[in-house]
């Protein structure tokens, strides 16, 4: 059976001027149809990826996914900047916090916003119940 990466879903925002990459795990068809363009492979191991032309910036688009048993169909999709950011607790800054007024973000449908959560290794003291 093939699947899609739960990584793709429907509100997303890719890079643009990047190729555009789909993928995901498993046997049998998948088929990716984007801006009339069509590219379909037949993976034989435990990963495939469809390459596509980069995109401009734009949106919204729908992306079809073909599976071999079932039919994806990832809507509002969007093409932009994507900055991917990491730190500690200086991280957690709120932009509600911010001195930037809200009408400047608030109801931009072209901004999006995610927090990714994940599980840490733990620590020798977590191991060892010194906590």
């Amino acid at each position: 059976m093939t699947t899609l990466n739960p990584i793709f879903c429907n509100n997303m925002i890719m890079q643009a001027n990047k190729p555009l990459r789909i993928f995901g795990k498993g046997e049998g068809l998948a088929r990716v149809e984007f801006m009339g363009k069509r590219k379909a492979i037949s993976p034989k191991g435990a990963d495939w990826m469809i390459e596509l032309d980069a995109v401009d910036y734009g949106g919204p688009y729908e992306i079809k996914v073909l599976l071999t048993n079932e039919c994806v169909i990832l809507k509002n999709v969007y093409f932009g900047d994507v900055y991917l950011l990491g730190g500690q607790s200086n991280m957690q800054f709120k932009l509600h916090e911010s001195s930037e007024p809200k009408e400047n973000y608030r109801g931009n449908k072209k901004t999006r916003f995610d927090t990714v959560f994940f599980k840490t290794r733990l620590t020798n003291r977590e191991k060892f119940g010194i906590i």
